[in-house]
C-alpha cells in the first residue's frame, strides 16, 4: 500500500508522539495547586537555596524530570553557574551490575561537580542511581565549593530536604490531555476521553505509561483511518 502525504502527515501527527510527552515540551503542572506556576517554581528553587539542597521525590512517570525542566530557567536566574546530570537505570539488574553502574554514576557525577562554579547548583536526575557513599562524598565536595544540589529520587535522600513529593491524580490527567489535544481532530480528541473515561484513574500511578498507551491507540485509529481511504 502506498500512502499518499496526507496520509503519512496525518500518521506522523499522534499528539502522544515522544517529542510532545518528553519532559521540557510543555510546563509542569502543580496537582491540586490553583497558584501561579511561576511563583511555585521560583519558590522551589530559594527553597534549594536555603537549604543547601532538595530532593523531588516520587516514582517513575509522575512528572519529575518535566518539574525539573519548567525549573531550569528559575535556576539560572538565581545561580551563578548550573550544571545538570540525567541517570538512568541499568539495563540488567543484578547486585554485580547495579553496583558497577552506581558508582560509573558517581564518577560522571563528581566530574560536572568538579566543573561547577563556587556557589553553583548542580541538579541530578535519578539520584537514586548514585551509591549511598557517592551521595556521601559529593554532598561533602559541594560543602567546600559553597555549591547546592537539586536532585529527583524515587525516595527521600538522607540530607537533603524533600521539596515536593509528585504524584498523578485525574485532574491532573484532564488538564495535561487538554493540553495535549489541543490541536487535534475532534474525532481524535473523542477517542483518547472515551479511552481515559473508561479507566479508573484514582491509583494511576506512571503517567508516562498511560501517554504510551494512548500512543499505541492513536496510531491504531490513524492507521485503519488510511486503510479505509486507500
Amino acid at each position: 500500500m502506498i500512502l499518499s502525504t496526507g496520509a503519512t502527515s496525518s500518521l506522523a501527527s499522534n499528539p502522544f508522539a515522544t517529542r510532545f510527552v518528553r519532559p521540557g515540551t510543555f510546563e509542569y503542572q502543580f496537582s491540586g495547586c490553583e497558584n501561579a506556576a511561576g511563583s511555585r517554581f521560583a519558590e522551589l528553587v530559594h527553597r534549594v537555596r536555603s537549604y543547601g539542597g532538595g530532593v523531588i521525590v516520587g516514582p517513575h512517570g509522575t512528572g519529575k524530570s518535566t518539574l525539573l525542566a519548567s525549573l531550569d530557567r528559575f535556576a539560572r536566574e538565581t545561580y551563578p553557574d548550573v550544571a545538570r546530570v540525567q541517570l538512568h537505570a541499568p539495563s540488567r539488574s543484578t547486585a554485580l551490575v547495579r553496583a558497577r553502574h552506581a558508582f560509573g554514576n558517581d564518577g560522571r557525577v563528581r566530574a560536572q561537580q568538579a566543573r561547577l562554579a563556587d556557589r553553583g547548583l548542580l541538579i541530578i536526575d535519578g539520584a537514586e542511581q548514585l551509591s549511598w557513599i557517592g551521595m556521601i562524598r559529593l554532598r561533602r565536595l559541594l560543602r567546600l565549593r559553597s555549591q547546592f544540589i537539586l536532585a529527583t529520587s524515587h525516595k527521600p535522600i538522607g540530607g537533603l530536604e524533600t521539596l515536593l513529593q509528585t504524584r498523578v491524580d485525574a485532574s491532573l490527567v484532564s488538564s495535561l490531555t487538554d493540553v495535549l489535544l489541543r490541536d487535534s481532530s475532534r474525532e481524535v480528541s473523542d477517542l483518547v476521553r472515551s479511552q481515559l473515561s473508561s479507566r479508573d484513574l484514582t491509583n494511576l500511578v506512571n503517567l508516562r505509561e498511560l501517554w504510551f498507551e494512548m500512543y499505541d491507540v492513536v496510531q491504531q485509529h490513524q492507521l485503519r483511518s488510511i486503510q479505509q481511504i486507500a
